[in-house]
């Protein structure tokens, strides 16, 4: 259940009882972009380009040889590295975040832990955790707000896998095409569910 993708039920259910979270406009961000928690997680003021509509994923959270965390000076991969376009509603968290923050300057990371420092995935996590109890849902990890963007643009755009394989980052789009296989399966039990005819 680790990477699975979430219903809409599951979805709404989930965001009604996180309103008050601390992470909630980074689950909104994951949910929107596709991003993985290390990407999010290094996004800085100088990454995001309003005027040109554009976030610019450049690098990620890394740890180093005795296991700190820092920010890499890269992706984690170099198909990782990429562009995504901004639409309004994605402007409208990052806009939020950074009112929240006071951001004023172009450094700083726009998402940090409660008590400041880097993200750590396990302490997202572990808020996730606490928000599904709370919305009497599965639990899940982050990963799944990933799968679920996926899940849903290809439910709704199957055509334009391409695309989607560029704004995740998938190095290969056979990885991109795995997933959409996936749906389409998962969509056509649900379309013979569905149907009947009288005899």
């Amino acid at each position: 259940n680790k990477h699975r993708a979430l219903s809409t039920e599951e979805t709404s259910r989930f965001f009604e009882a996180a309103e008050d979270s601390y992470y909630y406009n980074l689950f909104r961000l994951l949910l929107q972009t596709g991003l993985r928690i290390g990407e999010a997680g290094a996004l800085c003021r100088a990454d995001i380009d309003f005027n040109g509509n554009m976030l610019h994923i450049t690098k990620t959270i890394v740890r180093d040889e005795i296991g700190m965390y820092m920010i890499g000076n890269t992706t984690k991969t170099d198909a990782s590295k990429r562009d995504i376009p901004m639409n309004p509603i994605i402007k409208t968290i990052l806009k939020d975040q950074i009112a929240r923050n006071n951001i004023i300057k172009m450094q700083g990371t726009l998402f940090t832990l409660p008590e400041g420092g880097l993200l750590r995935e396990y302490s997202v996590n572990r808020e996730i955790k606490r928000i599904c109890t709370l919305a009497e849902i599965e639990k899940f990890t982050s990963h799944a707000f990933r799968a679920t963007f996926a899940t849903r643009f290809i439910e709704q755009r199957p055509q334009d896998y391409k695309i989607l394989s560029d704004i995740l980052g998938h190095a290969n789009v056979k990885i991109t095409l795995d997933l959409y296989t996936h749906v389409m399966k998962e969509n056509k039990v649900k379309a013979m569910d569905g149907i009947t005819i009288a005899m």
